[in-house]
């Protein structure tokens, strides 16, 4: 059922079809009037037949019966009479036979039978046999078959009149169907063709002042549907088409205006470009150019490259140019050049090829940026550097020589100050434990003690200051070291020469740094023997060793909660015997932060500190992972 509908919908049906379609209803509607019209007729024929027939049998038998001797009279038949009037009534019932109706068959019968005794009783008489009763008979039976054509006579006017009545109303609703047919064809006419041709003329008209967006709501399908479809596929097509033509005229202004933007960059570029056609013949020149060569655009126009070309580049250099934009390539390098007037001037160029969709090559553009003033800054550059070499060659060499010196006079001390502070110390001992262990003399004791004393710091400190003298021309020995691991084997150094002492360590495991393994202990030996002497005054002593990602650096930090330190003076902790407590309460020869400052700075990093006076201090310090490699 869906398929059929479906074919239904999509059937063509053409407006030929239609009109013949009309026109076969109207040629059936006039057939059946024709059919109506001859039927009637037909009817009408019949029944003027049927009546003609009947009143020649009725003449006939009235004929009979007056030709028929009286049987009172006894006189003679008129036979010449009978003879016709038989001969008359047989034709007349013949021709009442062939134009009966159905509905007079048995009235009709009933005649042929009463005929057929009036027949047999007047040839009786014709033949001279007849007695009076049959004459009789024959009477009776001419006044029956009278009686009974009277009867079909009036059956048959009342039959012609019933046929006249279905006639006219066979007619009447011939007409109205005609009415109906014409309206119909003339609405179908006006509903299927002339509105549609009024839409299409309304919607031409619209889209011909520019309505572009006028369309057609026509599904008719015949030819009427089909130009309407064809009519609103050619606006859309319009519409489209205007469409793409507003919006190439936009993008034609738009690149007009990028055109225009880039002829304008070139115009004002501070940059010289020139662009000629493949052989080299230049066709554009920028107003940078006619100033950088003096050539005015005329002149260079229509002219080869060669135009600005000096004898200083060398040929080769010009073939390795063609020959590399020949190829396709951008080629860029530095030409000496020269001015219309003759001046030599040196131009940083670069050259790169244009081509088409097919990868043809059609123009070269050059952009050139003159570098005279540059090419002499890079000489005179080059002539100082090559004298700052020449006198960082003579500072290194007296650099060498003021270490070599450096490091003689550190054994020079090394040797000339431990011998006699040895002595020193020897002596002051000798006297202790011989000259005066009797001696009673306990202020003399005293005395003693401290020069032994004395002279045990200064041999501590020349140590360490040929510790800090010798860590800048020590090579690093680097490896990757296990700070946490380290600082652990310190503080239990630390411990065991203060048995007695409760300090709460905490040191965070996987601290790791690739460094001078001995450097780095005696780095942690400072901070961490700082931290242990600072914080000896607090009964709840913390030391803490850990790491944390500062900005992506990795930072080691030693904290302590101990005497801490005045902010301001941060920066000179790390100074060589500067100190910021007192030396009686923490002994010391503020030397060791300068030590620990030294090893991070050779090892590439830095190191800093922070801390509160009764607070504490921090001191941390970055070794980048990529030093001692």
């Amino acid at each position: 059922m869906a398929n059929a509908v479906e074919i239904v919908k999509n059937s063509w049906i053409t407006l030929g079809k239609k009109f013949a379609l009309f026109y076969g209803a109207l040629a059936v509607v006039a057939l059946l009037n024709v059919w109506v019209v001859f039927a009637t007729l037909q009817e009408l024929h019949g029944a003027a037949n049927y009546a003609a027939a009947a009143h020649r049998l009725h003449r006939a038998v009235e004929a009979i019966r007056f030709g028929m001797p009286s049987p009172a009279a006894q006189g003679a038949a008129d036979t010449a009479l009978l003879r016709a009037a038989l001969a008359q009534g047989e034709d007349a019932l013949r021709g009442l036979r062939s134009s009966a109706a159905a509905d007079l068959d048995d009235l009709e019968a009933a005649i042929r039978d009463d005929w057929a005794g009036l027949a047999a009783a007047t040839r009786s008489i014709l033949d001279g046999h007849a007695v009076a009763q049959e004459v009789e008979a024959g009477r009776r039976q001419a006044m029956l078959i009278s009686h009974r054509i009277e009867a079909a006579a009036d059956t048959q006017r009342s039959r012609s009149e019933g046929v006249g009545e279905t006639a006219l109303r066979r007619v009447g609703g011939l007409a109205l169907l005609n009415v109906a047919l014409l309206a119909g064809g003339l609405a179908g006419l006006h509903f299927r063709i002339v509105r549609p041709l009024r839409a299409l003329r309304d919607a031409a008209q619209a889209v011909s002042a520019g309505s572009y967006e006028s369309r057609i709501d026509l599904a008719p399908h015949d030819e009427i549907g089909e130009l309407a479809k064809t009519f609103n596929r050619m606006a859309d097509e319009i519409q489209n088409s205007l469409r793409q033509s507003a919006d190439s005229m936009a993008r034609l202004k738009q690149t007009n205006q990028e055109v225009e933007k880039f002829h304008q960059a070139l115009e004002q570029s501070p940059v010289s470009v020139v662009i000629t056609d493949p052989n080299g013949i230049i066709e554009y020149v920028n107003p940078r150019f006619v100033e950088a060569t003096g050539y005015w655009r005329e002149e260079s126009i229509g002219r080869k490259t060669n135009l600005v070309r000096s004898d200083v580049t060398p040929h080769e250099v010009h073939e390795n140019l063609w020959a590399t934009i020949l190829a396709g390539d951008v080629w860029s390098g530095e030409l000496m050049n020269r001015r219309k007037n003759g001046q030599s001037y040196w131009e940083s160029t670069h050259i790169a090829p244009l081509t088409d969709e097919d990868g043809r090559i059609t123009h070269f553009i050059a952009v050139k940026e003159e570098i005279t003033q540059r090419k002499a800054a890079e000489a005179k550059i080059a002539e100082l550097t090559s004298d700052l070499e020449r006198q960082v060659a003579e500072r290194t060499r007296e650099l060498r020589l003021a270490n070599r010196e450096l490091e003689n006079f550190n054994y020079s001390v090394a040797h000339d100050l431990r011998a006699p502070l040895r002595l020193i110390d020897n002596y002051a001992l000798l006297m202790e434990r011989q000259d005066c262990a009797t001696c009673g003399n306990e202020q003399a004791r005293d005395h003693l003690q401290r020069i032994q004393r004395s002279a045990r710091r200064m041999s501590g400190l020349i140590d360490d200051l040929l510790d800090l003298a010798n860590i800048a021309h020590r090579s690093l020995d680097a490896e990757e070291v296990d700070v946490g691991a380290m600082a652990r084997e310190i503080l239990a150094e630390l411990k065991g020469q203060e048995p007695g002492r409760e300090v709460a360590v905490t040191v965070a495991d996987g601290i790791r740094i690739h460094g001078d393994p001995r450097m780095l202990r005696i780095l942690l030996e400072n901070l961490l023997g700082n931290a242990w002497k600072f914080s000896a005054k607090r009964d709840d002593a913390r030391i803490e060793v850990g790491e944390t990602d500062e900005r992506g650096e990795r930072t080691v930090f030693v904290r302590d909660n101990g005497a801490g330190f005045d902010a301001a003076y941060a920066d000179q902790l790390f100074l060589p015997f500067r100190r910021l407590h007192c030396s009686g309460d923490y002994p010391g020869n503020g030397i060791g932060l300068a030590i620990a400052r030294a090893i991070v700075v050779v090892h590439g990093g830095r190191i800093w500190a922070q801390g509160e006076v009764g607070r504490g201090a921090t001191f941390s310090f970055v070794i980048p992972e990529d030093r001692g490699t």
